[in-house]
């Protein structure tokens, strides 16, 4: 990421983000493991989901603070309809 920020350099470094989350998800396994060669535990599918999501709206957030406009809408905010409204 460059010295200065900008909302273009908040939507790359959004998009290195979701490469890099999508690429660990899918190498991930199912359960989180412990690696006694390395000595370290190894992060589920869900801890990796999680770490990438918290880095999202960290990114949204700054961009919202310094700029005014939201660069990711996060899937847990969003209003969920169910149904159809019956007049």
């Amino acid at each position: 990421m460059p010295n200065k920020v900008t909302l273009e350099s908040l939507k790359n470094a959004l998009d290195e983000v979701i490469a890099k989350g999508i690429t660990d998800y899918l190498n991930a396994p199912a359960r989180r493991g412990y690696s006694r060669l390395a000595g370290q535990s190894i992060p589920s599918k869900n801890d990796v989901a999680r770490a990438t999501n918290q880095n999202c709206r960290h990114l949204n957030d700054m961009a919202v603070s310094l700029f005014g406009t939201s660069i990711f809408e996060d899937p847990d905010t969003v209003e969920v309809k169910i149904g159809t409204p019956k007049d």
